[in-house]
Formats: C-alpha cells, structure tokens, sequence
C-alpha cells in the first residue's frame, strides 16, 4: 500500500480548503495559508486517503496529522493508514 504524498503548492488551495471546510477548525493549523508556508520549513506532505485529507510530516520519522473530511471518511483514513503503518511495520503516530 503506497499513497503519493506531495508538498503543498498554491494550485492546491482549493482542495485543501474544501477539505478543511467539510470538519471546520478555529485552530490557526487548520488553514491553506498556514500549511503552504509551514511545508516550506517543515517536512509536510499531503494526500487524499478514503476521501480525507491527510498530511505526513516526515522530520522525525513518520507521522501523521488528523485528517480532515467528513467523520466516516475520516475513520476509514485512519484505519487505512493503521493498515499502513502495520505493512510498513512502523508504530502508527497520529497528532492533533
């Protein structure tokens, strides 16, 4: 199981935004502007999994924001990257 992970670029705002909008957030984290710059400094990558937007920061290891989208999606998401983790044999980190 492999997803294709990319660094956030400015033709990327709109689905970026849409997801954020479908599991709204008063958290400064959860805005395109916010993740475009940081992923300029940091190493945070994104992909869609399960119809959820998910990102990767890969700067100690592997780890994983919570997704964002619509509550059943983001189940599936986390349990698809669960699976992941399990394939990869890596522990599975999820931050908030």
């Amino acid at each position: 199981m492999e997803f294709e992970f990319k660094r956030p670029e400015l033709e990327d705002k709109e689905i970026i935004s849409s997801y954020f909008a479908k599991s709204p957030s008063r958290s400064c984290e959860r805005t395109f502007v916010n993740v475009y710059l940081w992923s300029r400094h940091y190493k945070v990558k994104y992909a869609v999994i399960e119809d959820a937007l998910v990102f990767r920061d890969e700067s100690e290891g592997e780890s994983f924001a919570y997704p964002a989208g619509e509550s059943q999606n983001i189940k599936k998401a986390i349990d698809t990257l669960m699976e992941y983790c399990r394939e990869k044999q890596i522990p599975f980190r999820c931050i908030m």
